[in-house]
């Protein structure tokens, strides 16, 4: 009776044993899966943050290009005195910014310095071009382009051909003086004596600089487009013209 007892007394406390790790065992999946869910949830809401940000982000960036593009239509209109000469000089000045290592921003203000300095609508795009080259070659981007350009501005304002302004050229790597002797036929050092002495007019002399430029340089900006900062700077002008016209 005692043996059968003890027995028995021995199986239950085996079963209340297995009962107990059972439920400690489902209690541990429980609490595993509320953790799963909880770290999901935590996830949720970190990557829907990301994503609300890249939707922000992208379109500010359409907002922004949209409103440049507005501004740069009224600057056009303004200078070429009508709007659809504005709009035919901002697409054609768009095309350029897409196949060249230089962004539309930095082109549209070189077109805009070319333009104030009497350069006539139909010379902008292919004195860009020759800008273009020269600052490729010295391995410039778009604030190299922008400041070559004001640079030539100032050169054709000034009145005669004169150091400082040409200087402003040389500075920056480009070869001003012995381009501009070569289109003239004469030597650098002549150039540079006549300049001197006040006898070079500048708007008689800066096409033959431009026209020179292009020249010596030729070629220049389709190699700098093939480089991975070219890639780069052509990928950022579709992505900001993509985003503008969602």
């Amino acid at each position: 009776m005692v043996v059968r007892l003890t027995a028995e007394i021995s199986g239950l406390k085996k079963n209340l044993t297995d009962s107990q790790k059972l439920v400690a065992d489902f209690g541990g999946k429980v609490k595993e899966q509320a953790s799963g869910l909880f770290d999901f949830g935590k996830e949720a809401v970190k990557y829907g943050s990301i994503v609300t940000a890249a939707l922000g982000a992208a379109g500010a960036a359409g907002i922004k290009y949209n409103a440049d593009m507005q501004t740069a239509q009224m600057g056009f209109e303004t200078l070429l005195g009508s709007a659809e000469q504005a709009k035919a000089m901002i697409a054609a000045l768009k095309q350029y910014a897409d196949t060249t290592p230089f962004e539309f921003p930095g082109v549209q203000e070189s077109a805009k310095s070319l333009l104030a300095m009497g350069i006539s609508a139909e010379q902008v795009i292919p004195d860009i071009q020759a800008v273009g080259n020269a600052v490729a070659a010295v391995g410039g981007g778009a604030e190299a382009l922008k400041g070559v350009s004001m640079a030539l501005g100032q050169i054709n304002t000034s009145g005669k051909l004169n150091a400082q302004d040409m200087m402003q050229l040389t500075s920056r790597g480009i070869a001003a003086w012995d381009i501009l002797a070569n289109k003239m036929g004469i030597s650098t050092e002549e150039l540079r004596k006549q300049s001197e002495q006040g006898k070079i007019m500048a708007s008689q002399v800066l096409p033959l600089l431009i026209q020179g430029m292009g020249e010596k340089y030729a070629g220049a900006t389709d190699k700098l487009g093939k480089s991975f900062t070219g890639m780069t700077s052509t990928l950022k002008d579709f992505i900001s013209s993509t985003l503008g016209e969602l």
